[in-house]
């Protein structure tokens, strides 16, 4: 009865993360191309001096917001500072593509996993997850030409990546699966940006 019930759920789970991602909704495969890192352009724009967002962290029950400060600091280095609204400062770290460096955070956070969460989450806000050229599948829809997602094929920048043609901006990127699948969404006209962990129970809100 136990197996029968473990290969019922492993079947279960396997028909779930084999279908289609609903980023895919409405969209036909037409090509395999090659993206320019240029053609897909970060998120989070921080190029231009330092960057000042609101950030709000939920976590399951728990709920709590400040400021988060970005400065490009190199090529393809990025320092990022969040300080609670009572002045207790999160962290402080800096990233590249392949690496993260803390300056300071609580020890409660400064662990592995939560230090990784974070570098891979900036990484591919800030672009930096791409490489020059990314082999990719494109998508689109005849109803909707502007539209488009790519399928990038290859690690580090494996996932799904969604443009506007008409602004030439990122709309949503969905990268991995079960327990580190992880939605990244823009609303253009508010220009925030919510990023979500489903698994765990996580989302990161950003706002100018």
């Amino acid at each position: 009865m136990m197996r029968h019930l473990l290969f019922l759920s492993l079947s279960l789970l396997l028909t779930a993360t084999s279908c289609a991602p609903s980023v895919l909704k409405g969209l036909h495969r037409e090509e395999k191309v090659w993206v320019d890192r240029k053609q897909l352009p970060p998120m989070l724009n921080a190029s231009a001096g330092v960057c000042r967002l609101t950030m709000t962290v939920d976590m399951r029950k728990n709920h709590f917001s400040g400021l988060l400060f970005v400065k490009q600091t190199g090529e393809d280095r990025y320092r990022l500072l969040f300080s609670a609204h009572f002045g207790l400062s999160l962290f402080d770290i800096e990233i590249t593509p392949g690496a993260i460096e803390v300056h300071h955070c609580p020890e409660a956070l400064n662990r592995g996993r939560v230090i990784d969460l974070l570098h891979h989450d900036f990484s591919i806000l800030l672009g930096l997850n791409l490489k020059g050229e990314n082999p990719a599948i494109r998508y689109a829809s005849p109803s909707s030409p502007a539209d488009t997602v790519y399928r990038l094929t290859k690690s580090p920048a494996k996932g799904y990546y969604r443009q506007d043609h008409t602004t030439g901006q990122l709309t949503e990127i969905r990268t991995g699966s079960g327990f580190r699948k992880a939605a990244f969404q823009k609303d253009a006209d508010r220009n925030t940006i919510l990023i979500t962990h489903p698994f765990i129970g996580l989302s990161f809100s950003l706002a100018p």
